[in-house]
């Protein structure tokens, strides 16, 4: 096999098998467990809205609906990771170029998208990837921009700088 099929191959492996293994473990050993694709939590996800309101859900946040808006207008923190001392813009690049390499690297190349698409059937399909334009929990893009406008139409960036939104 190619490395590509390998590494989906690998990808599909670990995150079907860690997702299949918690979901039966939950309720025997009371573990709560909570599947979250990092992907839409960047800046500019059209699902970002959506998978922060349903992380702060899952973790008992007591922040509101205001305050989760607001949380999506200011800038991106970046806290480090394998790229090294990457600073400023180059650190939003270095994120953001982690997701979405699947796509450039099977451009023109149906035979190699079919075959990742064969061997990470599984997870693609768990974790909402086989369906166009879909997040984890069904919604489609249009949805979740839907959702996230009705929600933070009316909050402004200064609004979140006056109390009560401002954090500290």
């Amino acid at each position: 096999h190619m490395p590509p099929v390998r590494a989906v191959q690998l990808w599909n492996d670990q995150n079907v098998e860690v997702n299949r293994w918690a979901k039966r473990h939950m309720d025997v050993s009371k573990m709560e467990y909570h599947v979250v694709r990092t992907e839409d939590l960047l800046d500019g996800s059209p699902f970002h809205f959506q998978a922060l309101s349903d992380l702060a859900q899952f973790v008992g946040s007591s922040l509101s609906v205001s305050e989760l808006c607001c949380s999506l207008k200011e800038e991106q923190q970046f806290y480090g990771s394998f790229e090294g001392n990457l600073k400023g813009n180059d650190q939003k690049k270095g994120v953001k170029s982690r997701y979405g390499k699947w796509e450039a690297k099977v451009a023109g190349d149906d035979e190699l998208r079919d075959a990742l698409n064969t061997v990470g059937a599984d997870g693609l399909s768990m974790f909402g990837y086989m369906q166009a334009h879909s997040g984890l929990g069904g919604l489609t893009e249009t949805e979740a921009e839907e959702t996230y406008a009705s929600k933070c139409a009316q909050i402004t960036s200064d609004s979140c700088h006056t109390p009560p939104y401002e954090r500290h």
